[in-house]
């Protein structure tokens, strides 16, 4: 299963993948909006012609935010959201200087993840994803 960057800062790499995955991202994070913006990248695995699993990040100034991470739940516990965030850092060390990102208090499994990333727990001075989030940071 490969990682395949389909977007890169506005650029559409892979037409017939960012127009599945713009269609699967509103089922997934419905009601979230859309997150398709320039200043972004995105990637899917797909198996089959089918999206398993896609994460996002954008990018402003010097902080990339990581956005938006999905695996289908048939393929959860292989290592596909370690090799995301790995994609994720490398794109972010071309010009930023620092990886910042949040997931769910219910979510441990992520939390372990981007803790195993060298990923450190922070408060940020306005909770921008809500608070009932724990917020990570990564100096690059």
């Amino acid at each position: 299963m490969k990682l395949i960057r389909i977007y890169n800062r506005g650029e559409v790499i892979n037409e017939r993948l960012y127009e599945q995955l713009k269609v699967l991202d509103a089922r997934v994070f419905y009601g979230c909006g859309n997150k398709f913006l320039k200043n972004r990248d995105w990637w899917v695995i797909e198996r089959g012609n089918v999206i398993i699993a896609y994460c996002g990040c954008w990018y402003n100034q010097s902080v990339c935010m990581f956005n938006r991470a999905w695996v289908h739940p048939n393929y959860r516990g292989q290592g596909i959201q370690t090799r995301m965030i790995k994609a994720r850092l490398k794109a972010a060390k071309e010009d930023c200087t620092i990886a910042i990102t949040y997931t769910t208090i219910d979510n441990p499994k992520s939390a372990n993840n981007l803790i195993k990333a060298k990923f450190k727990l922070y408060i940020p001075s306005y909770q921008y994803a809500g608070a009932d989030k724990i917020y990570f940071s990564k100096h690059l």
